[in-house]
């Protein structure tokens, strides 16, 4: 099974990267919706707003962004539920080399011990 800190890591892997020296780091009204920022690129991981907040959210990021290239990590803890869409309606983009979709793939039970074998032919 994967452990909470394992799906952390996974939705959220920007908050568990070094942050080397003269790098931003701003939490947007609270400590959840952090923006992390360097000389030409930025990133927002673990977004969780209301619905309502959502616009504010986006717009007070903007307003701390040095430049409009960084990343949204939206993944499925992220609130509200169709936060993906509404983002979408405030003129979020697909990212312009088209990597729009990160999939990963995980075990999420262990598996059944089996004994591994090696043939070497000499």
């Amino acid at each position: 099974m994967l452990t909470q800190a394992i799906r952390e890591y996974a939705e959220t892997p920007d908050r568990f990267a070094p942050v080397p020296r003269g790098i931003v780091d701003h939490a947007p009204r609270r400590r959840q919706d952090l923006l992390i920022q360097g000389a030409d690129w930025g990133s927002v991981s673990a977004p969780h707003v209301a619905a309502d907040e959502v616009e504010a959210l986006v717009d007070e990021v903007r307003g701390l962004a040095r430049q409009r290239n960084y990343v949204w990590w939206i993944g499925p803890s992220a609130q509200p539920s169709d936060l993906s869409s509404v983002c979408g309606l405030l003129g979020f983009v697909d990212p312009t080399d088209q990597v729009g979709t990160l999939r990963a793939v995980a075990l999420t039970d262990e598996p059944a011990s089996r004994r591994a074998t090696s043939k070497c032919s000499g």
